[in-house]
């Protein structure tokens, strides 16, 4: 056994020599770093009546489809809607399967907004990524002109 112990030790020691540095190939395309972004705003919305609908989501779902969208992007659209909630997606116009990057960058863009009522207001918290945020500060700013803001 032990004349078979430097046998076996020679390939191990071959396998941790050095080896001239190699330059990286430059990267095709390098991808801004997108953080999670969550916005709230308390709105004047008055007492709701009974049964009524959320006139705050209501309006992000009719808001939506004006908001802006990045080339090859189909507008916002409300694809789940609950009684306190919405979220919105925007579908790529094309699907590319010719790299997991190229596909990834084809996946549906979301962003969900939450709402809950306390009297005569309306808090609306919002979560999106950093990467489409001007399409949520356009939903606010038209939620701005349509609800006064709570001080």
């Amino acid at each position: 056994m032990r004349r078979l112990l430097p046998l076996l030790i020679l390939p191990v020691l071959g396998a941790c020599t050095l080896l001239p540095a190699r330059s990286a190939p430059p990267a095709a395309h390098t991808a801004p770093v997108a953080t999670r972004v969550t916005t709230s705003v308390t709105y004047n919305t008055g007492v709701p009546k009974l049964g009524e609908d959320n006139p705050v989501l209501a309006a992000v779902v009719s808001i939506a489809p004006t908001a802006p969208v990045a080339q090859g992007r189909q507008p916002w659209r409300a694809e789940e809607i609950g009684a306190n909630s919405v979220v919105l997606r925007s579908n790529a116009t094309a699907v590319d399967n010719a790299s997991f990057e190229t596909f990834v960058a084809t996946l549906p863009l979301e962003m969900s907004f939450g709402a809950i009522r306390s009297g005569d207001a309306t808090t609306v918290t919002a979560t999106y990524s950093s990467a489409y945020a001007a399409s949520a500060q356009d939903i606010f700013d038209k939620l701005d002109k349509r609800f006064g803001r709570a001080k």
